[in-house]
């Protein structure tokens, strides 16, 4: 037997010529033989001699442990082929050999060749066997393999990040979902490939140039942030690489993993901006807890206050309390931001050097995605110039209104003086004419008295509502006659405004067509009615005076009269744009149309 092949046979024989004898046969057989003379030797040889290829086993072993025991222990190491000698072929004996996993028995007088045989059997079963068990716990290990793949592959493709593992030239081996979804690839597509197919050479250049970072220095690359151009556009991604290490120890590659950040990018962004707008506001801001602790300010506060940021944060903004702005006010505006509402209003409060100022001010809460309210914020702006001002517009429209006053109780008074004069001079003359034009004259001033006392109570001093105005100054008017009483005064004057510049001779042209009527009309007629209306149509204005009295010659016109009142009609309408006619039957009536 070649010595490469050589088999090691351990002899487990009490009797010790008997093992001698079997020693001596097998060897020449070619086989290597020791031997063990009982079932303790027999076990301890088997765990210090890895060589040991077969044991020949005898059953009965003298006063210690038989060779069936020690074969259950020395199989419950390890898989072994075991011949169990005998000098019995006992069925008993033969079935408990059996229940050890034995390769059989052999009598011990069988000779040589039959052992021989019995050995080779026993070798070339267990030899198959062994193959068999390893198939077996090979195919195990291949579909646990398999399961723990598939579960590691899934565990990566529900990781919310992008994972991947590259070889030292830069193409993927491995990627998840993610990564495949970034590319709008499959994975089975973009494993193999490299960065230098998917991006141009400078770009490939600088991602790999991390990789071989990682790999030359065996050094993890951590929280990479960098742009990552991918199919739905450029993302903003937050990169870990650490060596990818091999089955010997040698470093074969990277494994990366990525995650998106461009939502927090953003974030940033919009945060880093609104932070120096607010640092730059010319509103002065205060950032307060719920409890109204200050935890911001900005640099227009200190500006504003004198207070400096490290004065100012921990301390409640009552600091700039000055005792001028009621209680009330600020138990109001703790209800509201409390309740999650906004507040607006002002302050007059006090600076550090103790200088008073007025602020406008907007407090809103500040509430989290939750709904809570986290803090307090307070925008609030120097308004005390535009305070002053208006304190000053107050004062300034007090005196005007003041002064109006006397200057309107003045020309009032200088007004009735004069309808006085006029009335006294009357009372004075015998002559009729004389008397009726001063009348007339009085009737005239009384009519722009009337229109001046208006104006003056007016909101506005270019226009003003004809009915007002209008309906006062015909009772003003009828009134001062003697028949008054008899005629009765219907009026149906709409309500619109009208300019000062044509609403002044509109009223004398009223006063003296009112005038002539109750003048002549009624004469020697009990009882009388007069008519006034006016309407507006189409941006013109239609005024109808008319009586149900003794009527005008037709013979009177405005154009020819020569009488002093009608003359001053026709030119007052000229003024203000229209025309007047006269129509006769059942009394007179005066129609007076202008523009607007």
């Amino acid at each position: 037997m070649n010595k490469d092949n050589q088999k090691t046979i351990l002899i487990v024989e009490d009797e010790a010529l008997i093992a001698i004898a079997l020693k001596k046969s097998l060897e020449e057989y070619g086989y290597n033989v020791i031997t063990a003379g009982s079932a303790e030797l027999a076990i301890n040889d088997i765990k210090e001699n890895s060589n040991i290829d077969l044991i020949l086993m005898d059953i009965f072993l003298g006063n210690g442990m038989n060779g069936l025991d020690a074969a259950l222990i020395i199989l419950n190491e390890r898989p072994f082929p075991i011949i169990f000698l005998t000098n019995h072929a006992d069925p008993e004996l033969i079935e408990k050999t059996e229940g050890a996993k034995s390769y059989g028995y052999v009598l011990k007088n069988s000779g040589i060749t039959v052992i021989d045989a019995s050995i080779k059997m026993a070798l070339k079963h267990f030899e198959s066997n062994r193959k068999n068990i390893e198939n077996e716990e090979l195919l195990k290990n291949k579909q646990k393999y398999k399961k723990l793949s598939l579960e590691f592959e899934s565990i990566l493709d529900h990781l919310p990040a992008l994972v991947f593992y590259k070889d030292k030239n830069n193409n993927f081996i491995r990627v998840n979902k993610y990564v495949a979804r970034a590319y709008n690839m499959e994975k089975r597509d973009l494993e193999g490939k490299s960065l230098y197919d998917l991006y141009p050479k400078t770009e490939a250049d600088k991602y790999f140039q991390d990789d071989l970072d990682v790999i030359n220095s065996g050094v993890a690359k951590l929280n990479i942030e960098e742009h990552w151009r991918t199919a739905e556009g450029v993302r903003w991604v937050n990169t870990s690489k650490i060596p990818f290490v091999g089955e010997d120890g040698e470093i074969i590659g990277v494994i990366g993993i990525s995650t998106d950040i461009t939502e927090r990018k953003l974030a940033e962004d919009k945060l880093r901006k609104f932070s120096v707008a607010v640092d730059q506001s010319p509103a002065n801001i205060i950032i307060t807890g719920l409890d109204g602790t200050i935890e911001y300010v900005n640099p227009m506060f200190s500006t504003l206050t004198g207070y400096t940021t490290e004065e100012a944060i921990g301390q409640n903004p009552r600091i700039l309390k000055s005792g001028e702005t009621p209680d009330i006010i600020y138990k109001t505006l703790w209800a509201t931001i409390t309740a999650g509402n906004v507040w607006r209003g002002t302050f007059h409060n006090k600076k550090k050097n103790g200088e008073l100022y007025w602020e406008a001010a907007i407090i809103s809460p500040i509430i989290d995605e939750k709904g809570n309210i986290t803090n307090f914020i307070a925008v609030k702006e120097d308004i005390t110039r535009r305070k002053n001002s208006e304190d000053r517009i107050k004062q300034l429209l007090a005196e005007k209104e003041l002064l109006l006053k006397e200057v309107h109780h003045r020309i009032k008074n200088n007004l009735n003086t004069i309808i006085s004069l006029l009335s006294i001079q009357a009372d004075m003359l015998k002559d009729h004419s004389v008397v009726s034009a001063l009348n007339d004259a009085a009737g005239r001033v009384q009519s722009m008295m009337i229109l001046y006392d208006k104006l003056y109570q007016s909101e506005s001093f270019d226009s003003m509502p004809v009915n007002e105005y209008l309906s006062l100054l015909i009772d003003e008017i009828i009134v001062n006659f003697p028949n008054s009483v008899y005629v009765k005064v219907e009026k149906n004057i709409e309500p619109f405004e009208l300019n000062v510049k044509k609403m002044q001779p509109l009223g004398i042209i009223i006063n003296e067509l009112l005038t002539n009527i109750m003048k002549y009309a009624f004469n020697g007629i009990e009882s009388g009615i007069i008519s006034v209306s006016a309407k507006v149509a189409v941006g013109a204005v239609c005024f109808v005076i008319a009586d149900n009295g003794a009527g005008m010659p037709e013979s009177i016109d405005f154009k020819n009269s020569t009488g002093f009142g009608m003359q001053l009609i026709s030119i007052l309408t000229e003024q203000i744009g229209g025309t007047i006619r006269i129509e006769h039957g059942d009394g007179t009536r005066f129609i007076l149309e202008f523009d607007i």
